[in-house]
């Protein structure tokens, strides 16, 4: 489930933004949520997607998601306990604030194997959250429709 809301869908200047996983076996079955944006940017585009681990793998992509050179939140959460929220100290949180100028795919930092060197072009690595109280709470607040 991907749900992208705000800015002509015609207009020039969007990225597709993407998120992946794999390796993590011990998560299948797990949701992943990733939210992009700030909801009170308006106009910011704003972007909610949601997939399930199977096979250790998970997938999320926001096709025409992001708008160029704007530095843009960007945050995600394995739901470890499966409670459908995100927890501090329980849930995995990764984060990323970069502005896009190009379409770019994230890649966990805990995939197996691990990301290392340099990311090849359109790709890079999300790194865990370095405030996971805060960018749960993000992540928990309700979203516009």
């Amino acid at each position: 489930m991907v749900r992208i809301i705000r800015g002509d869908p015609n207009a020039r200047g969007w990225f597709n933004c993407d998120f992946e996983g794999h390796g993590l076996s011990s998560d299948d079955g797990r949701v992943v949520t990733a939210r992009i944006g700030t909801p009170d940017r308006s106009p910011e585009r704003l972007g909610l997607g949601q997939a399930r681990v199977e096979g250790g793998v998970f997938r999320i992509e926001f096709p025409q998601g992001c708008e160029s050179d704007l530095y843009k939140r960007k945050l995600l959460f394995v739901d470890v306990d499966a409670d459908g929220s995100c927890t501090p100290g329980v849930d995995r949180v990764y984060e990323d604030y970069r502005f896009l100028d190009t379409d770019l795919t994230f890649t966990l930092i805990d995939s197996v194997p691990r990301p290392t060197g340099p990311p090849a072009p359109g790709t890079s690595v999300m790194s865990r959250s370095r405030d996971e109280a805060t960018d749960c709470q993000f992540l928990n607040d309700p979203w516009p429709e």
